[in-house]
């Protein structure tokens, strides 16, 4: 592996976004009271700021304990926001959603995401260390998922709405020194392979603050199932930053073409008055406890092959 020295941020990259701060001595002046005003105060959480300068080349045992420390440093949080979402169903009809969202996130592996519209709950995803759900009550498709939760660990490249996939975004990402370690610019990209020596993951991290910015996942022929965008990382307090912006694409096994676009689902959340979560042990067995599946068409567990199949 070949990575250059002496990077600068001025070097072009794919997926780059150059939010340099200009303001960085203020920023540092400024932090310990910021701190205290999100713990104590709910003012807003302050935005991260991408460190200007130069980038110094880390080797994949250095990143793997800077992914390390953010994991233990990730807090329970609580956020609302809004999701807007486009997909196509067998016939190639395009639909779209605009959603009011409310997550609920207790790490390392409790998530609850809820989107929902004037008339009512539309998705709903949820994880506990031992089983995940995904409820779907759109017009057009009445759906009940749920599976093992180590099976969604497995299958992260085949749901667009996927527990591991949230919890990576929410800052859980995990790499070993089985994957490898390249350079694209400014970013970063780490490449993680299956067992049959196929990339299954990417991740591409801005190499001044190692902030994913992109998470790729790979189905079994190689192909780019699904990709996370992530940005506008803010602080609560001193814990690991979290993206306010996530943005989805999944691109089905078999893409198919309606008026010259794939058809891909794309999922676009922004999250908002972001906050620290302290759920009462009623709260916390509750929220993540799978629900039954009352009242739906169709309902299915993952198998093994990454299958969801029909009860």
């Amino acid at each position: 592996m070949q990575k250059s020295a002496g990077r600068s941020r001025a070097n072009a990259g794919i997926y780059v976004n150059n939010r340099c701060s200009k303001n960085s001595v203020l920023f540092l002046a400024i932090a310990p009271v910021v701190s205290l005003c999100v713990f104590f105060s709910g003012c807003a959480a302050p935005t991260v700021e991408k460190a200007p300068g130069i980038c110094a080349d880390k080797s994949i045992s250095e990143i793997m304990q800077i992914f390390r420390r953010r994991r233990e440093n990730v807090v329970p949080l609580r956020a609302g926001g809004s999701m807007r979402i486009r997909w196509y169903d067998s016939g190639k009809k395009v639909y779209r959603e605009n959603l009011n969202v409310d997550l609920r996130f207790y790490p390392p592996d409790h998530i609850y995401f809820r989107g929902s519209t004037i008339l009512g709950e539309a998705v709903r995803l949820g994880a506990n260390a031992d089983e995940f759900w995904i409820l779907m009550r759109p017009d057009q498709i009445s759906t009940y998922q749920w599976g093992v939760r180590s099976r969604a660990q497995t299958c992260s490249r085949e749901q667009w709405l996927n527990p591991q996939n949230l919890l990576e975004a929410l800052g859980m990402v995990s790499v070993d020194t089985a994957w490898s370690l390249s350079n694209q610019g400014d970013l970063d990209v780490l490449a993680g392979t299956g067992a049959r020596g196929k990339v299954v993951e990417k991740v591409y991290v801005n190499c001044s603050d190692y902030l994913p910015e992109r998470i790729e996942y790979y189905g079994a022929e190689g192909q780019l199932t699904i990709a996370l965008e992530l940005d506008e990382y803010i602080r609560l307090g001193n814990a690991s930053p979290v993206p306010t912006r996530i943005s989805i694409t999944h691109s089905p096994r078999l893409r198919r073409v309606a008026a010259g676009h794939e058809m891909d689902t794309v999922a676009d959340i922004t999250l908002k008055n972001v906050k620290l979560f302290e759920p009462s042990p009623k709260q916390l067995a509750g929220l993540f406890a799978r629900p039954e599946p009352k009242g739906f068409e169709h309902i299915f567990k993952l198998n093994d092959n990454c299958e969801f199949v029909e009860q």
